[in-house]
């Protein structure tokens, strides 16, 4: 979990010797910042990404969501799935804006909305998907 700030480091390094990072470059630093469950570091880094002038892309979004999903930041996770234009979003971008509105409390339909999307998108459905919306719904409909 450690390997994070070693992550920001070296992308800091890249720009001290005069090398441009690129969407890899900072896509690679923020999944270190995921692994270790920073999600403000990530955030940070998308901010830092838009300044470099660079366009996210749907690893850049997926990471995002992911590691404000970790951090309890499930309304941040779901502005930033709503906020990112021009993006084609893959499967590990609806299973996370599912696992988003499963741990945001009582938002099951949400969480039905995002698989209607991923359902009409002909993307492959895999079986974390498929545990998402199960996870979404099922505490909300236990009687």
């Amino acid at each position: 979990k450690g390997l994070w700030q070693g992550a920001l480091a070296l992308l800091a390094d890249m720009t001290d010797c005069g090398l441009k990072p690129d969407v890899i470059s900072f896509d690679t630093a923020m999944s270190a910042c995921d692994k270790a469950e920073q999600w403000q570091q990530a955030v940070e880094l998308l901010l830092k990404l838009r300044e470099a002038s660079l366009k996210e892309d749907a690893v850049t979004c997926s990471t995002l969501v992911s590691a404000c999903v970790k951090g309890e930041e499930w309304a941040l996770a779901l502005w930033f799935i709503a906020h990112m234009q021009n993006i084609e979003r893959d499967v590990f971008v609806y299973t996370g804006a599912m696992s988003a509105y499963e741990k945001s409390n009582d938002h099951w339909h949400g969480a039905l909305l995002v698989f209607d999307h991923l359902m009409c998108s002909f993307l492959e459905v895999d079986l974390v998907a498929r545990n998402a919306i199960i996870s979404a719904c099922t505490e909300a409909w236990q009687i």
